[in-house]
């Protein structure tokens, strides 16, 4: 991709309200290795927004990501595991996902209740030929391609934000985030390449945020806006405060360290401010920890009724800041 006119790869984003060159350089060099710094972010947006994303900041390898949602709770929706409630199929495949990348990251609503039977009961064929649903979840894991991601109910932590029903508790949710990574692990033994992982939004601190995580999963994942409760501001209307961005990051890596054995992969999956003003600084600022942290992707998310994120096109100036984004930083 080349540079915007009048730039070349040492200028980043000068202008009003946009940080430049120089103070770039300070806090990514003070906390990025030499590793960190040469890794590349997969910039995106959710499905809706997607091509208009990539027209306007694409990767020249084709890498960018889209959040991709499948929103019925399936197999059954009841708490039972009697098969009582309404059925919902399990997407069959890959294909059937109709999404527009390898990079995908896909959530589903997988009934923990039926997931987590001893012997699990026989559902009816989605067109995979399995009736069970471990079946089901393991062709389907099996026909995504290496990149993809997959999760179950995104945001399911202790403030219930999407107002989960009371089934998707702290117990079951872990264990069934165990158990679809197990699936994944035993895919992935036979020459699968599929991810797993999970995606949070609650305050790491909250002390019921660690009986949520599963444990070793392939990625874990946050959804962080610039809330306008001013949560990462200086004042409820003041500019971005980077350090309380970064302390919010640091606190979700540090949770995430306690679950798995590894270094966290993280991934942002919905990030965006409700303020086009805020919106180059606050992605520079999520790029800037991400580079430093094994984070690697970093999904815009855009609603026109959204109270954290807003309609898409943002302004023509932040449209500019996203290609610079992904010409200095991107894969």
């Amino acid at each position: 991709m080349n540079p915007l006119p009048g730039q070349d790869r040492r200028t980043f984003l000068k202008g009003a309200g946009i940080v430049g060159a120089a103070s770039l350089a300070g806090p990514l060099l003070a906390t990025a290795s030499a590793g960190a710094a040469s890794r590349k972010v997969i910039y995106g947006a959710n499905d809706f927004q997607f091509g208009q994303w990539v027209a306007n900041a694409p990767s020249p390898d084709r890498k960018n990501s889209e959040r991709r949602y499948f929103d019925a709770i399936v197999p059954y929706d009841d708490g039972k595991g009697d098969k009582s409630g309404k059925h919902h199929p399990l997407i069959k495949d890959w294909d059937s996902m109709g999404v527009h990348t390898n990079y995908a990251i896909v959530s589903l609503r997988v009934n923990p209740v039926y997931a987590l039977q001893r012997h699990q009961v026989e559902i009816p064929d989605n067109g995979s030929g399995f009736r069970t649903l471990d079946g089901q979840l393991t062709h389907l894991l099996s026909t995504m391609p290496a990149h993809a991601v997959l999760t179950n109910w995104q945001e399911a932590g202790p403030s219930n934000t999407l107002k989960f029903p009371s089934y998707v508790d702290a117990t079951r949710t872990r264990r069934l985030h165990n158990h679809v990574q197990h699936l994944t692990n035993k895919v992935k033994a036979r020459g699968g390449h599929v991810n797993y992982g999970q995606i949070l939004i609650d305050n790491p601190t909250h002390p019921a945020f660690i009986s949520w995580l599963g444990n070793d999963l392939d990625t874990y994942m946050v959804d962080i806006y610039d809330f306008p409760n001013g949560a990462f501001r200086n004042g409820t209307h003041g500019t971005l405060n980077q350090g309380k961005i970064n302390r919010r990051m640091d606190g979700y890596k540090a949770a995430f360290s306690q679950a798995t054995s590894a270094t966290p992969l993280i991934h942002i999956t919905e990030t965006n401010s409700p303020n086009d003003g805020h919106r180059a600084n606050w992605f520079l600022f999520l790029t800037e920890w991400m580079l430093a942290n094994n984070g690697f992707r970093i999904v815009s998310h855009w609603h026109p009724n959204g109270p954290d994120s807003g309609a898409w096109p943002p302004s023509p100036g932040v449209l500019r800041s996203f290609r610079t984004l992904q010409h200095r930083f991107g894969a």
